[in-house]
């Protein structure tokens, strides 16, 4: 196994299960208190929600949001009649999101500021262990531990020419949708960014990862609820 591989495969630390535990203990809370909600103030709360799920992206900023519906229609309808997502789904998001009739796998080096994304010599295997063992979904599994890890490789493995952040937090969003969770939302870019680079940063981690997502998930039922600062 790479190093590559290796590092996104780490378990969470024992502290980081606790906390994780933790924060999945206070999510099931707002979730329950957001159950007796009537229908306009869950209206309320959405129109309070949609420009926090537009931080995590820079080019949603800028307003080109078209490809950003079409792919949002393309998983809601999936999540509707209760399927699953496949690598082939995950690569008909990132057309759509292009702009493309397919998604289109790199074959060039690819930099996130100065830090190189996973190395093309790296990228068969690692999206092999993606396939197989994260986004094949464990029925014992839970979908927030699931939906995390999804992202946490998608997005540091960077597969495609483009549009590798906005695929992976529809990814999330679908597995998310498909158990009754609301998506993730961000307060700043910042809280979007989960990828292990190849500088091995000791703070991207898939322990990390999964408490980043249940964060943003806690902010957007707090959103819902108008609770969140």
């Amino acid at each position: 196994m790479s190093d590559f591989v290796e590092r996104l495969s780490r378990k969470p630390t024992d502290s980081e299960s606790t906390e994780i535990q933790k924060q999945l203990n206070i999510l099931e809370e707002l979730r329950q208190k957001t159950e007796d909600l009537p229908a306009d103030k869950w209206q309320e709360g959405l129109l309070r929600l949609a420009p926090f799920r537009l931080k995590s992206s820079g080019t949603l900023k800028k307003g080109d949001v078209e490809s950003w519906q079409q792919a949002n229609i393309y998983v809601a309808q999936k999540i509707q009649t209760d399927q699953l997502p496949t690598w082939e789904d995950i690569t008909q998001i990132n057309a759509l999101l292009l702009g493309s009739s397919h998604g289109t796998l790199r074959d060039k080096r690819i930099f996130l500021g100065p830090i190189e994304a996973c190395p093309l010599e790296d990228m068969e295997r690692a999206l092999g262990c993606f396939k197989e063992q994260i986004l094949h979904f464990k029925q014992d599994s839970n979908p927030l531990i699931q939906a995390a890890l999804c992202q946490y490789w998608l997005v540091s493995i960077h597969p495609f020419i483009d549009a590798n952040g906005r695929t992976s937090v529809l990814l999330t969003d679908w597995i998310l949708g498909a158990h009754g969770y609301l998506p993730m939302s961000f307060a700043t870019k910042l809280d979007a960014i989960v990828a292990s680079l190849t500088d091995g940063r000791a703070s991207a981690t898939p322990g990390n990862a999964i408490l980043k997502l249940i964060n943003n998930v806690q902010r957007s039922y707090r959103l819902i609820l108008n609770e969140a600062p």
